[in-house]
């Protein structure tokens, strides 16, 4: 089956039963583009796992961008990655639960989200230069 790989991680239980996959992902290019197309390919590969074995109880992204990018501009390629979905007649029900963390080469956390969870429903604060959603996480 095609996208059908092996995952970069295989999360277990206490009985050995697989419990669930992640994907780890680099983008080289600080841009919008490029981290749109790592996270839809993390998301392919998961999903087709889903198709083949049924839902997972774990779902997690692990994406590294260069050091130059902030939480702010990871926000807004989150909410462009979600508004494509949306506008390519996808749903974010199918990738809710979904849980990406994005980091800087220098290991700083940009975001904690669940993909599903619309990015636009917290706050920005401008002195910690930090955003707030509505879901809990913070980025």
């Amino acid at each position: 089956m095609p996208g059908y790989k092996n995952p970069d991680l295989e999360y277990l239980d206490q009985q050995g039963n697989v419990v669930g996959y992640g994907e780890v992902k680099t983008v080289g290019d600080a841009d919008q583009s490029a981290f749109n197309k790592q996270l839809a390919k993390a998301v392919k590969q998961l999903r087709v796992r889903e198709d083949v074995e049924g839902k997972m109880d774990v779902n997690e992204i692990f994406i590294q961008v260069p050091d130059l990018v902030d939480a702010r501009e990871v926000r807004g390629w989150f909410r462009s990655y979600q508004k494509g979905r949306l506008h390519h007649g996808s749903d974010l029900e199918k990738i809710s639960g979904y849980h990406v963390r994005v980091y800087t080469g220098s290991g700083s956390k940009l975001a904690d989200v669940d993909l599903g969870v619309d990015a636009d429903g917290g706050h920005y604060d401008e002195s910690t230069h930090t955003y707030y959603s509505s879901n809990g996480y913070s980025y």
